[in-house]
């Protein structure tokens, strides 16, 4: 009941927008973006190099080393998120995570910039 939006997931959302007000989404292209915000968090969840042939813009027209260098570069902190078997940053393993199906777990990693 919490995984969809149902009234709970509505109601935690609603909850938590005086908080999250300020925060600024970009939608499209990391290559395209414009705005400067300085310091920053950057939570960069870019479609899965090998699990993005499943998404409908898939991960076939990214170029991965280009995207590694753009997400070191960014002021603050930087966490980008991918499947545990990529290698385009040095991820680290975050484990199985369940997915919505009930038998199948999802191998997930991050980079936090140091």
């Amino acid at each position: 009941p919490g995984s969809f939006w149902g009234d709970r997931v509505r109601n935690t959302i609603a909850d938590q927008l005086p908080a999250i007000r300020h925060w600024q989404i970009v939608e499209g292209s990391y290559a395209d973006l414009t705005v400067d915000p300085g310091p920053a968090t950057w939570f960069i969840d870019p479609p899965y190099r090998d699990a993005g042939k499943h998404y409908h813009h898939g991960a076939a027209d990214i170029d991965y080393h280009h995207l590694a260098e753009w997400c070191t570069t960014r002021p603050g902190q930087v966490i980008v998120c991918e499947a545990a078997s990529a290698d385009w940053l040095p991820f680290e393993s975050l484990g199985g995570i369940k997915t919505t199906r009930a038998t199948v777990r999802s191998a997930e990693a991050v980079w936090i910039r140091p």
